[in-house]
């Protein structure tokens, strides 16, 4: 089936107006997740940070009570993890069972799966080597982004339907108003196909496009009318002389038919 233009305007409309929202958004989410990323890996930095700053404080004994007081204060959406090794590879404090394999000491960030939650998430690690040769660890669990970013897909989604939705009711509304002079005028030629040649198209002498396209139609039918009634006139003229002619041989023939009656005086 054949679109109207009205609808194929529409759709153009909504289109170009989904296709910016699209951008846009994934604009935003990108930004937002870059935020949150960033959020997370310099959290896990900052906490490495602290362990270190307070191994120069207390020593061991105080990052094996500041490890502790942390993880009691574990929340489901912020995860932590810990794990403090001496110099020799003996566990001093923290849950993590074992000291990852590709985890460095020079504060560079992994990522290792935790597949105790579902959907699994990922621990951000980073770790450092303290003065007397001992390690620590941290891990930050990502849920926090992941919830996040979660929230944003569906925010995201849910406000481009809404502006798809509006952008059609709006876009259809708009049209609708904008096409309307072009209907008019086809119905002012259609009474005027139908016979009535003094019909002219309304319009309210506006400057706009449709307004001028009235106007010079009008003047059309206008020059169109005084043609038809000046070729009617002068059509009524022949008819006349035409007629007049006709009875003047009319009147001669009869007089030629009489004149042999009128001499010899049989005409009553």
């Amino acid at each position: 089936m054949k679109l109207g233009l009205a609808t194929r305007l529409t759709l153009l409309n909504a289109g170009i107006v989904a296709l910016t929202c699209v951008g846009v958004v994934a604009l935003m989410v990108t930004l937002t997740d870059g935020y949150m990323e960033a959020h997370v890996e310099e959290s896990v930095i900052a906490e490495l940070d602290v362990l270190v700053a307070d191994y120069v404080i207390d020593g061991l004994k105080g990052v094996e009570g500041f490890i502790d007081i942390r993880q009691n204060f574990n929340a489901p959406q912020h995860g932590r993890v810990y794990r403090l090794e001496s110099a020799d590879g003996r566990h001093l404090a923290g849950g993590w069972p074992h000291w990852p394999a590709r985890l460095d000491t020079d504060g560079s960030l992994i990522r290792v799966p935790n597949l105790q939650r579902r959907p699994a998430t990922e621990w951000l690690m980073a770790a450092a080597e303290l003065p007397d040769g001992s390690r620590v660890m941290v891990g930050f669990d990502r849920i926090e982004h992941d919830t996040v970013m979660r929230d944003v897909y569906r925010a995201a989604a849910i406000g481009l339907g809404l502006a798809f939705a509006l952008s059609l009711a709006l876009g259809a509304l708009i049209h609708r108003a904008a096409l309307q002079p072009i209907a008019t005028i086809r119905r002012s030629a259609e009474t005027i196909i139908d016979g009535d040649l003094s019909h002219r198209i309304p319009h309210d002498h506006s400057r706009d496009e449709f307004g001028a396209l009235s106007a010079t139609l009008n003047r059309m039918l206008d020059r169109i009318a005084g043609a038809m009634s000046a070729r009617h006139a002068s059509e009524m003229r022949l008819l006349c002389q035409l007629l007049a002619v006709g009875m003047r041989r009319l009147q001669q023939q009869c007089i030629q038919r009489r004149r042999p009656r009128i001499a010899t005086g049989s005409l009553p």
